[in-house]
């Protein structure tokens, strides 16, 4: 499963839909700040080192600055990151909320 698969089968069992792919996806809600983030919301990465949108992941805790995502990946399945930490930190595009 790949990342846009597993954040629209996350919404969908909660009787959400979401466009398929990551780009569609960051246009289904409401943009958020970084610094505002909550449980549930989407971000979005540019991970290619570009300026298009490629991967997301799920926002599934946020503890003061610390926002952890849950995504999956090809190398290495689906994991948990943290957003603030690490690769992931340099490739943050945005994120949005989606409006349930």
């Amino acid at each position: 499963m790949d990342c846009s698969g597993l954040v629209y089968t996350s919404y969908q069992s909660v009787g959400k839909k979401l466009p398929r792919i990551s780009r569609d996806m960051a246009s289904a809600g409401s943009p958020v700040s970084r610094s505002k983030v909550k449980a549930g919301d989407l971000v979005f990465f540019a991970s290619t080192g570009g300026k298009r949108i490629n991967h997301v992941g799920l926002v599934v805790e946020v503890k003061g600055s610390k926002v952890s995502f849950i995504h999956a990946t090809t190398s290495r399945g689906v994991r948990t990151d943290m957003l603030n930490e690490g690769y992931w930190k340099d490739k943050f595009f945005n994120a949005v909320r989606i409006n349930i």
